[in-house]
């Protein structure tokens, strides 16, 4: 059986990110983590549409490198 949620330490571990990232995205009201008792937990289904979600969605902080093109970043 596999599992069904992930914890904090655990979702840091999935995604590459430290265990306070972890604790601060669990606490995010667009974050679709739960808790039983003090433990924060997010369904494993739940975390692969948020991270598909994710990937749709501009960053409005982004902003590719001004005057140049994609070709001439690298160089």
């Amino acid at each position: 059986m596999s599992k069904l949620t992930y914890s904090a330490p655990e979702l840091a571990a999935l995604l590459g990110i430290s265990r306070s990232a972890a604790y601060n995205l669990m606490h995010r009201a667009d974050f679709p983590s739960f808790r039983i008792g003090k433990r924060l937990l997010i369904q494993q289904d739940k975390l692969m549409a948020w991270v598909n979600e994710q990937s749709k969605v501009p960053d409005p902080d982004y902003l590719p490198y001004p005057g140049k093109e994609a070709d001439n970043i690298a160089g």
